[in-house]
């Protein structure tokens, strides 16, 4: 929505599209610096794999081997510390096989001021990177140092409900309770704005219009949206107290989050999907007012 201001001059030197467009980024969260960063993070770690020189190797088991490179990408002022790693896949049977039982884990945090340090891991099948699973996990990450930057998101405390939650990832195994920290981990504003960003690198890296129903299941939103579809189906069962012992809220204010989070990131992700569609549109050379006409997304669902 366009919010017109008194006493604020209109410039007119814009068009309406061009003002919708802006709307609609500022709306989506995606920022236009950090997915011109992004690619160009991207590119820099396919031109170092493809220099064998570079890489560390580690064998996995049979058929799959674990890449490494680290360098360094300047970011308005600030050094990021890049440690990438790449499982490869020997081939396509190896990797539909296996891919399962391998476990990325994508961080991002600021060692100081100045310094930020990033662990990015990906796939690749004969040597060909997925670069659109990276693309997300990039733009991902780099929309975090971003809001870090701008100072929107403060440095964890132990009191508070992120830090309970990134704590029961790394000790916790009862199921419900990994499931419920997932959903409210995902209905944070500043994590979902950095998975609409990485769902948007990952559709603009294909440089296709896909129906979400093809590739829905691969993308990192849609493992959010079904973590806390299951999360309010453990909650009908489990009893208020062992909630309060592990998250130190109610059972009904953990309902309340999940809840309005999920609806909050349905409808940034449906505007990614539009946004991702127009540009492709017009990347085509298709007027971009037949796309009003074209059946692409009424709602984002998830499977029954």
């Amino acid at each position: 929505m366009i919010k017109f201001f008194k006493k604020k001059k209109i410039n007119l030197d814009f068009s309406i599209e061009h003002l919708l467009e802006n709307s609609i980024n500022e709306e989506l969260s995606i920022n236009t610096f950090v997915e011109n960063e992004s690619y160009k993070i991207i590119n820099n770690i396919k031109k170092l794999f493809s220099e064998k020189t570079t890489i560390k190797k580690e064998k996995v088991c049979d058929g799959v081997n674990k890449n490494y490179v680290s360098f360094i990408h300047n970011l308005n002022g600030i050094k990021l510390r890049f440690h990438v790693y790449i499982y490869n896949f020997y081939n396509k049977d190896i990797y539909n096989e296996k891919k399962d039982d391998v476990i990325l884990n994508s961080t991002s945090y600021f060692d100081n001021n100045k310094t930020a340090l990033l662990n990015i891991g990906g796939y690749s099948i004969s040597g060909t990177i997925d670069e659109k699973e990276l693309s997300d996990t990039i733009q991902h990450e780099i929309n975090h140092i971003f809001q870090k930057i701008k100072g929107k998101k403060s440095n964890i405390k132990k009191d508070t409900l992120y830090y309970k939650i990134r704590s029961i990832f790394s000790i916790e195994t009862d199921e419900e309770i990994n499931t419920i920290a997932n959903a409210l981990y995902y209905s944070f504003d500043d994590e979902q704005d950095s998975f609409v960003n990485g769902l948007y690198a990952y559709l603009m890296s294909s440089g296709l219009i896909v129906p979400w129903d093809k590739i829905k299941k691969n993308t990192l939103v849609y493992k959010g949206l079904e973590s806390m579809k299951k999360s309010l189906i453990f909650l009908e069962k489990i009893n208020d107290e062992k909630i309060k012992q592990y998250f130190g809220i109610s059972k009904n204010k953990c309902i309340s989050i999940i809840e309005k989070g999920m609806q909050r990131f349905q409808n940034k992700i449906g505007k990614v999907l539009i946004k991702h569609r127009k540009e492709m549109l017009v990347k085509e050379n298709i007027n971009y007012c037949n796309f009003l006409f074209f059946p692409y997304i009424h709602n984002i669902e998830m499977d029954n």
